[in-house]
């Protein structure tokens, strides 16, 4: 049977001058689940590192099929042998800048690996602002997207390709890499002026209304959240009465039959 082509996806929010959205594009063709890039960039999914967060229950609230959770699992996992190595040239393009930390997913309280065994919530992430000026890449990103294009190696998986690029960096003259962060220096000045001018205008002052509709709302959802799992939560009784509404005797562990040490040999006394 014939396998089906790959449909190249409408881009609505992809954004060609972004290299974190470029490398996401990079990641799922890797995978082979090109059909997701818009899913993820509309879901604030923008770079390497956003995507290495993403959970299970983040792509099933993206219909993301089950057995494409897995290839892109497996991506994940190879790439995070390589993230902690490499920083820069997984984090700079990531538009949580333009986010509040408070709105993106916590890593820490509810996942399902806490010891309360419950799953972690998935959280919407805002809408990228896109009148703001885009912020410009590193140094890194820029020698990056220089040596993707010179290397243009298919056979090279994303995982291999970035640890070659990063060997490359490593060992990069002094001098040319030098070149490398006065460019991005240069970058990221006009970039800060750009933003200047842009928080003056009405756009600006329109997305940051969003953005505080936007963490009330999900303040309020999370609100909700919480009082309904309190609402479902057994009541907090006494021992005696949580043994005996849950008709079984764990409890009575605690009843030891101890002698008294203040008056040895006069009997034993309950404690």
């Amino acid at each position: 049977m014939a396998s089906s082509p790959v449909l190249e996806p409408t881009l609505g929010c992809f954004d060609t001058n972004n290299t974190g959205h470029q490398d996401v594009k990079t990641f799922l063709e890797h995978c082979g689940q090109l059909k997701y890039l818009e899913t993820f960039i509309n879901e604030g999914f923008e770079s390497t590192a956003a995507i290495c967060e993403v959970t299970e229950d983040d792509m099933i609230a993206m219909d993301v099929k089950r057995g494409h959770r897995r290839m892109i699992q497996r991506q994940i996992a190879a790439t995070r042998g390589i993230m902690p190595k490499y920083p820069h040239s997984v984090a700079s393009e990531t538009s949580a800048s333009f986010y509040d930390s408070s709105t993106m997913v916590d890593n820490t309280s509810t996942s399902s690996g806490n010891g309360n065994g419950k799953k972690r919530k998935y959280r919407r992430h805002p809408k990228r602002d896109k009148n703001a000026p885009k912020r410009p890449p590193s140094a890194y990103i820029m020698f990056s997207n220089e040596m993707r294009a010179k290397i243009n190696d298919k056979s090279k998986t994303f995982t291999e390709m970035a640890k070659t690029i990063g060997e490359l960096w490593k060992n990069l003259d002094p001098n040319k890499k030098q070149a490398y962060e006065l460019e991005a220096m240069k970058a990221k000045d006009a970039y800060q002026i750009a933003m200047q001018q842009y928080r003056k205008t009405s756009e600006h002052k329109e997305y940051q209304q969003y953005l505080k509709e936007f963490k009330q709302k999900d303040k309020d959802n999370n609100n909700d959240t919480t009082i309904q799992q309190k609402s479902e939560s057994p009541s907090s009784g006494s021992m005696a009465d949580s043994s005996s509404n849950n008709g079984t005797d764990s409890q009575q562990v605690f009843l030891v039959q101890l002698p008294n040490k203040s008056s040895a040999g006069a009997g034993d006394r309950w404690l």
